[in-house]
Parts: C-alpha cells; sequence; structure tokens
C-alpha cells in the first residue's frame, strides 16, 4: 500500500470517529485507533476469514480500542465503511450486557448501527441537523 492510500484511509476513520463519538455519548471514553497493514493481517483472519476490525473495550472503565485492518477496507464505500464503524462503537457500549459470546451482542451492535444511521439522516433530511449524512 502506498503512504497516500494509507493516509486516506486513516482519515476516512478518524472522520468517522470525529462525527459519531458525541452523537453516541462517548466524548469521555478513552479510544484509540491502532492501524495494521499487509505485514500485519494475520491477526485479522479467524473462524469466519478476515475481518475489518478487531474491538476491546471496557465498559467499567469507559474505554475502546480499536485495531483496523487497513488494506481490507480500501474497497469498502463510505456509507458500508460507516455503518462498520459504528457497529464497532456499539461493542463499548453493549459490553457489559455480554454473557456467554458475542453472537446477541454483534446482532444489536449492528441493528443500532443502522438505527443510528437512519436516525441522523432523518434528522439531515427534515433540516435538523447541519450534517450531511
Amino acid at each position: 500500500m502506498k503512504k497516500k492510500e494509507i493516509r486516506r484511509q486513516k482519515h476516512r476513520l478518524k472522520c468517522l470517529l470525529q462525527k459519531w463519538v458525541e452523537p453516541l455519548g462517548m466524548g469521555a471514553w478513552r479510544r484509540a485507533l491502532y492501524f495494521y497493514y499487509e505485514d500485519d493481517v494475520e491477526r485479522f483472519k479467524g473462524e469466519l476469514g478476515e475481518v475489518l476490525f478487531r474491538t476491546t473495550a471496557s465498559w467499567p472503565y469507559e474505554w475502546i480500542d480499536i485495531e483496523v485492518n487497513v488494506p481490507l477496507m480500501v474497497d469498502i464505500p463510505d456509507g458500508e465503511l460507516e455503518e462498520y464503524f459504528i457497529h464497532e462503537l456499539m461493542h463499548g457500549l453493549l459490553n457489559e450486557m455480554r454473557e456467554n459470546d458475542i453472537k446477541h451482542e454483534d446482532r444489536v451492535c449492528t441493528n443500532l448501527a443502522r438505527a443510528f444511521r437512519w436516525v441522523r439522516k432523518y434528522a439531515v433530511d427534515r433540516g435538523t441537523d447541519e450534517e450531511a449524512s
């Protein structure tokens, strides 16, 4: 990957972080994005194949670390990337409700990510939000 493309992908995620952290009530959280490139993508391979993000969160201490598989981001359209990224932020908020496995939490994260995007789009369409979706 060329440096210019890496900078572009990092910028995409940093913009999403800035866009969503406050509306989701995570402004006081300690947040970190860790970017991984071609040499480090083995960490993103699992039983379901290669994943875009790996997230670790601590709800009692309000911190979230998101590891990013940068090469996988390149072909993902902005809208999809936004939904996937909000999904990861939801893990921070829902982590305290995790029981035996992550399946239920994962589904709820996906549904909430979609809902938040729809609500923001609705607000923009009605002229009650200054930002386009």
